[in-house]
């Protein structure tokens, strides 16, 4: 099976680790798309596509054979989206999603879909890291070590804060 994972990762946390896992054991390869790809620097997607990829890729313990990292950017249209999918990242053939709006896309577009357990979502969630890094709460514990060491090195605490601040 060769599946396909997406999500924003806004910041990659550790229940997206765990879902990437979860997949990993019933898929041979995993597609990771990167949504809003094309978002930076705003308060919703404080994090730029390079920077998501860097948490990603540094972040996963399955073999780096095993997946690969892709920008997907915005439409506002479900049908571009999809085919731009389709046309720009490689082949799969099952989505695993929890998102009512993204099952309801690819099942749309004929696509399986399987849904991945839940980590602890009332801790992994990534409005609410981003909530604790901007009033210094606490957060790193909610995040692989790798991508708080890219977060550190971005500046995205302070980016945060100054983004809730404007």
């Amino acid at each position: 099976m060769k599946a396909l994972f997406v999500g924003r990762f806004q910041p990659f946390h550790n229940g997206h680790l765990k879902a990437i896992d979860y997949v990993s054991r019933i898929a041979d390869s995993i597609v990771i798309g990167v949504g809003s790809s094309q978002e930076s620097n705003t308060l919703e997607n404080p994090f730029s596509y390079e920077e998501r990829k860097e948490m990603i890729e540094k972040s996963l313990k399955v073999p780096a054979a095993k997946f690969s990292v892709h920008p997907i950017p915005d439409f506002g249209d479900e049908a571009k989206w999809v085919a731009y999918i389709r046309a720009n990242l490689p082949a799969f053939d099952t989505v695993f999603t929890n998102a009512p709006r993204e099952k309801k896309i690819f099942r749309n577009a004929n696509v399986p879909v399987l849904s991945v357990p839940l980590y602890d979502r009332t801790l992994c969630n990534a409005t609410d890291i981003r909530r604790k890094m901007s009033s210094k709460d606490k957060w790193e514990a909610l995040v692989p070590k790798e991508t708080a060491s890219v977060i550190k090195k971005a500046g995205g605490v302070g980016r945060i804060t100054k983004l809730v601040l404007a």
